[in-house]
Protein backbone atom coordinates (compact mmCIF):
# COMPACT_ATOMS: atom_id res chain seq x y z
CA UNK A 1 0.00 0.00 0.00
CA UNK A 2 1.17 3.39 -0.96
CA UNK A 3 1.96 6.06 1.49
CA UNK A 4 -0.63 8.87 1.32
CA UNK A 5 0.41 12.92 1.18
CA UNK A 6 -1.83 15.34 2.52
CA UNK A 7 -1.96 17.65 -0.59
CA UNK A 8 -2.11 15.37 -3.50
CA UNK A 9 -5.05 14.50 -5.16
CA UNK A 10 -5.79 11.79 -8.67
CA UNK A 11 -8.43 12.89 -10.64
CA UNK A 12 -8.02 10.87 -13.53
CA UNK A 13 -4.70 10.04 -14.65
CA UNK A 14 -3.74 13.06 -13.38
CA UNK A 15 -2.30 14.67 -10.04
CA UNK A 16 -3.31 17.55 -8.79
CA UNK A 17 -1.98 20.09 -5.54
CA UNK A 18 -4.73 20.77 -3.06
CA UNK A 19 -5.07 22.28 0.20
CA UNK A 20 -7.68 23.87 2.61
CA UNK A 21 -7.05 27.73 3.18
CA UNK A 22 -7.60 28.01 7.32
CA UNK A 23 -10.54 29.14 8.52
CA UNK A 24 -9.91 32.24 9.67
CA UNK A 25 -8.48 33.59 6.12
CA UNK A 26 -11.06 32.42 4.15
CA UNK A 27 -13.06 35.47 4.09
CA UNK A 28 -9.44 37.18 3.36
CA UNK A 29 -8.58 35.03 0.48
CA UNK A 30 -12.10 34.73 -1.02
CA UNK A 31 -11.83 30.60 -1.42
CA UNK A 32 -11.57 27.75 0.75
CA UNK A 33 -9.07 26.01 -0.89
CA UNK A 34 -6.24 26.32 -3.53
CA UNK A 35 -6.01 23.98 -5.87
CA UNK A 36 -3.98 23.29 -9.36
CA UNK A 37 -3.02 21.06 -11.67
CA UNK A 38 0.73 19.61 -11.55
CA UNK A 39 0.82 18.20 -14.87
CA UNK A 40 2.06 14.76 -14.27
CA UNK A 41 0.61 11.55 -13.84
CA UNK A 42 3.54 9.97 -12.55
CA UNK A 43 3.42 10.07 -8.39
CA UNK A 44 7.04 10.24 -8.19
CA UNK A 45 6.69 13.64 -9.77
CA UNK A 46 3.94 14.93 -8.26
CA UNK A 47 4.94 14.21 -4.38
CA UNK A 48 8.11 16.74 -4.43
CA UNK A 49 5.91 19.68 -6.59
CA UNK A 50 2.71 19.23 -4.41
CA UNK A 51 5.16 19.31 -1.33
CA UNK A 52 6.76 22.93 -2.83
CA UNK A 53 3.26 24.70 -3.43
CA UNK A 54 2.37 22.85 0.21
CA UNK A 55 5.28 24.84 2.03
CA UNK A 56 4.77 28.05 -0.37
CA UNK A 57 1.13 28.24 0.64
CA UNK A 58 2.40 27.52 4.29
CA UNK A 59 4.10 30.86 3.89
CA UNK A 60 1.40 32.88 2.48
CA UNK A 61 -1.05 31.47 5.58
CA UNK A 62 1.67 32.27 8.06
CA UNK A 63 2.34 35.79 6.30
CA UNK A 64 -1.61 36.64 6.12
CA UNK A 65 -2.14 36.06 10.07
CA UNK A 66 0.21 38.33 11.36
CA UNK A 67 -1.29 42.25 11.43
CA UNK A 68 -0.78 44.35 8.22
CA UNK A 69 -2.19 46.68 6.34
CA UNK A 70 -4.78 45.92 3.13
CA UNK A 71 -2.37 47.21 0.91
CA UNK A 72 0.08 45.19 2.12
CA UNK A 73 -2.16 42.30 2.09
CA UNK A 74 -2.83 42.84 -1.60
CA UNK A 75 0.66 43.30 -2.46
CA UNK A 76 1.13 39.78 -0.92
CA UNK A 77 -1.57 37.84 -2.51
CA UNK A 78 -0.73 39.09 -5.79
CA UNK A 79 3.23 38.12 -5.08
CA UNK A 80 2.36 34.54 -3.90
CA UNK A 81 0.06 34.06 -7.06
CA UNK A 82 2.23 34.88 -8.93
CA UNK A 83 4.89 32.42 -7.63
CA UNK A 84 2.31 30.09 -8.13
CA UNK A 85 2.04 31.13 -11.80
CA UNK A 86 5.56 30.88 -11.94
CA UNK A 87 5.88 27.46 -10.99
CA UNK A 88 3.59 26.36 -12.93
CA UNK A 89 5.10 27.47 -16.13
CA UNK A 90 8.18 26.04 -14.79
CA UNK A 91 7.11 22.64 -14.48
CA UNK A 92 5.36 22.72 -17.74
CA UNK A 93 8.74 23.76 -19.06
CA UNK A 94 10.34 21.04 -17.63
CA UNK A 95 7.83 18.51 -18.68
CA UNK A 96 8.03 19.59 -22.71
CA UNK A 97 11.62 19.64 -22.21
CA UNK A 98 12.17 16.25 -20.75
CA UNK A 99 9.13 14.80 -23.21
CA UNK A 100 11.43 16.13 -26.21
CA UNK A 101 14.80 14.09 -24.11
CA UNK A 102 12.74 11.14 -24.46
CA UNK A 103 11.24 11.54 -27.79
CA UNK A 104 15.35 12.03 -28.76
CA UNK A 105 16.56 9.26 -27.71
CA UNK A 106 13.73 7.33 -29.06
CA UNK A 107 14.86 8.14 -32.45
CA UNK A 108 18.51 8.23 -31.36
CA UNK A 109 17.73 4.10 -30.71
CA UNK A 110 15.73 4.02 -33.54
CA UNK A 111 18.43 4.93 -35.78
CA UNK A 112 20.65 2.55 -34.08
CA UNK A 113 18.21 -0.30 -34.54
CA UNK A 114 17.41 0.46 -38.36
CA UNK A 115 21.66 0.66 -39.00
CA UNK A 116 22.31 -2.81 -37.27
CA UNK A 117 19.76 -4.06 -39.28
CA UNK A 118 21.19 -2.81 -42.61
CA UNK A 119 24.33 -4.09 -41.39
CA UNK A 120 23.08 -7.59 -41.00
Amino acid sequence: MGTTHPYLQRRGHRFFFRISIPLALRRLVGAREFTSTLKTGDRAAAVPLALELAATAHRLFNDLSNPMSDDNMKDLLAKAKVKLQVDAVREQMTSEVDEAHRARIAGIHEVRRATAAEVR
